[in-house]
């Protein structure tokens, strides 16, 4: 059972009793507050987790390439360190397992879909 908390300290409880956050963060949006946890689905640049950080909240950042986890990893060292921070390097799909990520040069072209990626010409295969 998802619940929204509205008391400081209780976001940590609920992570330990319910794994369902994930589901919650589906059924609201690409974002869900969870007292006071947030789950960022494409981190990207990490602009929108750098704000959540700086407003006080724990986040939970999810990016499929790879070079995007790395360079926020180094950007969010201390929010790492800190334990405000998880990055989780996967692609969100139709069906659990792995797949080929293809990286376009513009960016938020990247996907899971070859042609989507390669709408630019500069491709890069994961």
């Amino acid at each position: 059972m998802e619940q929204w908390l509205d008391g400081p300290g209780q976001a940590s409880a609920a992570r330990r009793r319910s794994p369902s956050a994930g589901r919650a963060a589906a059924r609201h949006g690409w974002v869900v507050r969870l007292a006071e946890l947030i789950f960022d689905v494409g981190l990207h640049d990490g602009e929108d987790t750098a704000y959540y950080l700086a407003s006080g909240y724990d986040v939970v950042a999810i990016e499929a390439n790879p070079a995007k986890c790395e360079a926020a990893a180094q950007r969010f060292a201390d929010e790492l360190a800190a334990g405000r921070l998880e990055i989780v390097n996967v692609a969100i799909a139709e069906a659990p397992g792995v797949a080929e990520f293809w990286v376009s040069s513009r960016s938020e072209w990247s996907s899971l879909d070859r042609a989507n990626a390669s709408k630019l010409l500069s491709l890069i295969h994961i």
